[in-house]
């Protein structure tokens, strides 16, 4: 981040860009954020890893043959494997990231307002 700042320095609304310290629990940003983050870990919250996000085609005209692969035995396994490869790839970048206000957030609203032009 450009600045840090300990949690005393901000109000209802934090600025953008900016790494509050609230040492010695944590640290955070605020929504809208996207300078100086970059993506170097990610945790899947599954049993079964990336399979359990691996879904089956439906059977329909056009997807027939995709459909009869992913009947064979290992396929689940096998895509769960090119996800994970893909995903290490990616963190190997240590790509841009940027926190995002989601829609479903209770106080969108009143982000919208103060930052009108926040992703």
């Amino acid at each position: 981040m450009t600045k840090s700042l300990s949690t005393q320095d901000y109000g209802v609304y934090p600025d953008l860009d900016v790494c509050y310290d609230q040492h010695p629990h944590r640290a955070f940003v605020f929504v809208g954020t996207t300078q100086h983050l970059r993506l170097v870990g990610l945790k899947v919250k599954s049993e079964n890893g990336w399979a359990d996000y691996v879904h089956r085609p439906e059977l329909t005209v056009s997807t027939i043959w995709p459909w009869l692969q992913s009947r064979r035995k290992n396929w689940v396994m096998e895509q769960a494997e090119m996800i994970a490869k893909e995903v290490e790839q990616t963190l190997a970048q240590k790509p841009a990231v940027r926190i995002v206000l989601p829609n479903s957030s209770p106080y969108h609203h009143l982000v919208r307002k103060r930052y009108p032009n926040i992703e």
